[in-house]
């Protein structure tokens, strides 16, 4: 069986090594691409760490260690801009969750209501 480095070696003529520096190089310059793709999306959307990875596909630990870490390297400007999109988030947060959690019983509360009235207009 002819694995995946087996295959780039015969068809391409490279060693093995030269294939991990190709590999290594494209990859790089994805999460290079991806990284400043995710910072703009973060900065133009105000959006979250969660909602950049869930738009992105990737982790939530991806989308945090792009958008904190590998940014800098990139472009420092653009890093700036989403430090005080991640802070204004984490400002926010403890609001986030308590809306999300009156919006929770909120609705259990709306469904009891449905069932107990379900029950009494069977019953009478």
């Amino acid at each position: 069986m002819v694995g995946p480095l087996n295959f780039f070696v015969i068809y391409y003529g490279f060693s093995n090594s030269m294939y991990k520096e190709i590999k290594g190089q494209r990859l790089r310059e994805y999460i290079e691409r991806r990284t400043l793709e995710m910072a703009k999306y973060t900065v133009n959307n105000n959006s979250t760490v969660r909602a950049t990875a869930k738009y992105f596909g990737v982790s939530k630990s991806t989308a945090h260690q792009d958008l904190s870490v590998r940014i800098y390297a990139l472009n420092p400007v653009l890093a700036a801009e989403v430090r005080k999109v991640l802070d204004k988030n984490k400002a926010e947060r403890h609001i986030r969750g308590g809306m999300a959690t009156k919006t929770k019983y909120e609705t259990e509360q709306k469904m009891r209501k449905k069932s107990t009235d379900f029950h009494l207009a069977r019953r009478g």
